[in-house]
């Protein structure tokens, strides 16, 4: 029920390893099992990669988190994608706080866009999967925080996408 995707044994090994490396409670949900193509095996494999809930958390960790304000988006765009007919932001940017030498500093994200990021229903489809179909600014704002805490905390997170903007990849 931890990890409701995996396919093999080995790939919750493989979390739960991931886990215990990086002091993480695995019942809180951080981490994901995500089916993702490998170019070299020529075939679909899983991969453990952290959710945003993992870098807020090792963000706050350090005590040196500060915030962040609430997320910006572009326009919104009316547009059929491969016969799902969406509405979506265009971007999304968040701006995170780091407190550096006592002064809170913040870290403008990129600006994130929708169709470079959404996760598809299948390797060769244009379609959204459900989640993104179903919440595209939700989904959309998670990976635009990631990109800001990568910004803020690159020591930390260092340069590894979350689950959330790696699903459908």
């Amino acid at each position: 029920s931890v990890f409701p995707s995996a396919k093999s044994t080995d790939s919750v090994v493989m979390a739960l390893g991931y886990c215990r490396a990086r002091n993480l409670d695995p019942f809180k949900r951080m981490v994901h099992i995500i089916p993702m193509w490998n170019g070299q095996q020529k075939k679909m494999v899983e991969v453990v990669l952290p959710g945003i809930a993992e870098y807020r958390a090792t963000a706050a960790r350090t005590g040196q988190y500060a915030g962040c304000d609430a997320a910006e988006f572009g326009d919104d765009v009316h547009e059929n994608l491969g016969n799902v007919t969406i509405a979506y932001p265009a971007w999304c940017s968040v701006t995170v706080y780091r407190i550096i030498h006592n002064t809170r500093v913040a870290f403008h994200g990129p600006k994130v866009y929708f169709l470079e990021t959404y996760a598809t229903r299948g390797r060769n489809e244009e379609a959204p999967n459900d989640r993104w179909a179903r919440a595209p600014s939700q989904m959309l704002e998670k990976c635009a925080e990631a990109a800001a805490l990568r910004r803020a905390f690159p020591e930390e997170l260092g340069g590894q996408p979350t689950a959330e903007e790696m699903e459908g990849k």
